[in-house]
């Protein structure tokens, strides 16, 4: 059996949720677990999160909650990317808190509630500029207009999302406008929410009655060089399965993608992109291996990958940390994007389920 593995830091979990309710304590937390936990492991994810004070469980489709209901049939769990008739059957059955952009949708909800003899809560999305989900204002007075004759549906929540919560002017005017729909309609006793990570740091909250987070409850930054306390709860780490060593000017795996400019010795890796581990890290990224940091070259193989020890003194059997740190040496989620080109949400979400997880 492979040594490929992903570790996950309980007290580092429990740190960052902690700190992002220091953040707005008045706030009850939506802690997002949709995509497999931003990657990390949904089952083991929900799992440390039991017995922290949160509202709901934050999930984007109604097929994940039929694996969530499987070891957890009691969280409560939030669709919040807004549900389509197809979703009903499921919100009945799995007990779900659903996202509303669509008087149409709600009818049907309703209908269907009270054929089960229900009242199913659930949270209208509101447009505020990032013209993604939500109703307009038009919508949302229907909807409004609406709530006494829809007696098996009950309006428990009002939400909005940023565009880009970094940009504060823009945001501003997201809440401005959000703020405004609410007093305009006089539902200031409705909760609310509308910030994700960023803008439970960078926003006033006072008003909201939940805050989502999603990648800073993992310890992960959108941005690198913020002084945020938060610690990452994802180690990526594999071993080294053999050594070679390659000739000068002679080439290392796929598609001629590396060639030895010198006598190299080289350790294969079990990991690749079967894995989640992108392609787009070839000769970029790199691992720490006995307290010294090794390059990773070549092409990424489906399987596995090589990296330069010329200068490294190892083993087969080594451990080797692609994500994570050492006494002297640190590789985070944020260097990876860089290399890669993308978001570090994309790094950790591409992980496959296949690896195995394990709780520290």
């Amino acid at each position: 059996m492979r040594k490929t593995k992903i570790l996950l830091n309980k007290s580092n979990l429990i740190h960052n949720f902690n700190l992002i309710q220091s953040k707005s304590p008045k706030s009850k937390l939506i802690p997002l677990v949709k995509s497999n936990a931003y990657g990390h492991g949904q089952a083991d994810i929900i799992s440390m999160l039991q017995g922290l004070d949160y509202f709901a469980l934050g999930i984007a489709y109604t097929d994940e909650a039929y694996k969530i209901r499987k070891y957890d049939e009691n969280s409560k769990l939030i669709v919040v990317v807004p549900i389509t008739e197809n979703d009903i059957d499921d919100v009945i059955k799995l007990d779900l808190i659903p996202t509303i952009e669509s008087l149409e949708v709600l009818i049907k909800l309703n209908e269907e509630a009270q054929k089960h003899d229900k009242i199913v809560d659930y949270h209208l999305f509101v447009n505020t500029g990032m013209n993604r989900d939500g109703v307009d204002v038009f919508e949302f007075e229907k909807i409004i207009e609406n709530r006494t004759y829809l007696k098996n549906v009950n309006l428990s929540g009002i939400l909005s999302h940023y565009a880009s919560s970094e940009e504060f002017e823009f945001s501003q005017k997201q809440y401005a406008k959000f703020m405004s729909i609410i007093n305009h309609f006089n539902l200031g006793d409705i909760p609310l929410h509308i910030s994700n990570s960023n803008g439970i740091f960078n926003h006033d909250n006072s008003k909201m009655t939940y805050i989502r987070p999603g990648l800073a409850l993992y310890g992960i930054s959108s941005n690198e060089n913020d002084s945020l306390d938060l610690r990452p709860v994802l180690e990526l780490i594999t071993s080294v399965k053999n050594i070679i060593n390659v000739k000068k000017d002679e080439y290392v795996g796929y598609s001629f993608k590396y060639k030895a400019i010198d006598a190299t010795k080289v350790a294969i890796l079990p990991i690749g992109y079967g894995d989640g581990f992108s392609t787009f890290n070839y000769n970029k990224a790199e691992c720490i291996i006995n307290g010294r940091k090794a390059k990773i070259i070549g092409s990424i193989c489906m399987d596995l990958i090589m990296c330069d020890v010329s200068e490294i003194e190892c083993e087969i059997g080594d451990d080797v940390i692609l994500i994570g740190s050492d006494e002297n040496n640190k590789i985070t989620v944020n260097e990876i994007a860089k290399n890669m080109g993308v978001i570090p949400y994309e790094v950790t979400t591409l992980l496959k389920s296949k690896i195995e997880r394990e709780i520290v």
